[in-house]
């Protein structure tokens, strides 16, 4: 990923002010792009760590499963079905979070020294 990054700012770092736009109605946001390419490493990194993720989440809940069915009982259903739901809750919430964080940012002009 650093790799990737070291590249996108050579090509970046390379463009001619034509690109750029400099000066014009729809000229780029060179912050914005540093910006963008600085994120790269945490954003591949946690695209790459979703799948890891799902095998993590589906092996707990296979074990689980096994141990329940082993000793079923209604309440041990019950506790586990509230974990379960629980853990599902907590994932929408941070990620209702984190969008709604990331919405305030882009939403939030920064002002421009000239």
């Amino acid at each position: 990923a650093n790799t990737l990054r070291v590249e996108m700012y050579r090509t970046l770092l390379g463009k001619d002010f034509e690109w750029y736009r400099v000066g014009q109605k729809d000229q780029k946001n060179v912050e914005m792009l540093l910006q963008d390419i600085y994120c790269l490493p945490m954003d591949v990194q946690s695209f790459l760590a979703i799948p890891r993720q799902l095998i993590d989440m589906v092996a707990n809940v296979t074990s689980q499963v096994a141990i329940i069915r082993s000793r079923s009982s209604a309440l041990l259903y019950a506790l586990v079905a509230i974990h379960w739901t629980n853990i599902a809750l907590q994932f929408v919430l941070t990620e209702l979070k984190t969008r709604w964080v990331e919405h305030l940012r882009e939403s939030n002009s920064k002002p421009e020294f000239a």
